[in-house]
């Protein structure tokens, strides 16, 4: 079950849509150029966000293909525009917006069905893509002893 909440989780809390948009970049190989902000809509079930990036043909295929779960998480593109780059003739700029998906189950007004074997299958395949690919987001330790405490002291740069 939680492979199924990680890829389609039951609540959008919108801190986790900035390290899946990074991780389809790193997957994509696309650059990046600008990203819209997730808190700048409202709550919901589901997020939007706009991205603009550069890339080659391969790379926006990268993108295309099976999209919708390349960043670890169940995402759908709402919009595609591409563009050839004025810049480099190799290049293509993309802008396209990324919606992510939250279903929440209350327990006791819904009848929970089966999980559908096959679906299951697809995801332990997602996230074991996911995993090869090298993105970070699973990696990512909430535990408290996991987190460095060996900074660096600092100098405050307003003190004479």
């Amino acid at each position: 079950m939680l492979i199924l909440n990680t890829l389609y989780p039951q609540q959008e809390d919108k801190f986790s849509i900035v390290p899946v948009i990074d991780n389809l970049q790193s997957v994509t190989g696309m650059l990046f150029v600008k990203k819209s902000s997730p808190f700048s809509a409202n709550a919901g079930p589901s997020s939007t966000i706009s991205v603009e990036a550069i890339g080659t043909k391969e790379q926006i295929a990268t993108l295309l293909q099976d999209y919708h779960y390349k960043a670890a998480r169940l995402l759908t593109l709402e919009s595609v525009v591409l563009k050839p780059s004025t810049s480099n003739p190799q290049l293509w700029e993309v802008s396209f917006s990324v919606a992510f998906h939250a279903k929440e189950i209350v327990l006791g007004k819904e009848s929970l069905q089966a999980i559908n074997p096959s679906a299951l299958t697809f995801a332990r395949q997602a996230l074991q893509y996911f995993n090869a690919k090298g993105a970070t987001y699973t990696k990512v330790s909430i535990k408290e002893e996991d987190i460095p405490l060996n900074y660096s002291i600092k100098k405050n740069p307003f003190e004479n």
